[in-house]
């Protein structure tokens, strides 16, 4: 990756910092939501695995 070598003012470093939270937050939210999803299927097919061994 190249870096370039302009300097940015204080007010888009911070910027840029802001939309990097911001992200870290989002992927957090959909990995936790990803998560969740994944455990209710694996509850809902032992479930159904349950009953269809009775």
């Amino acid at each position: 990756m190249q870096e370039t070598k302009e300097m940015k003012s204080p007010a888009e470093k911070r910027e840029l910092i802001d939309t990097l939270i911001a992200i870290s937050v989002v992927s957090r939210r959909l990995a936790r939501k990803l998560e969740m999803q994944m455990l209710k299927e694996d509850k809902h097919g032992q479930n159904e695995r349950a009953v269809d061994d009775a």
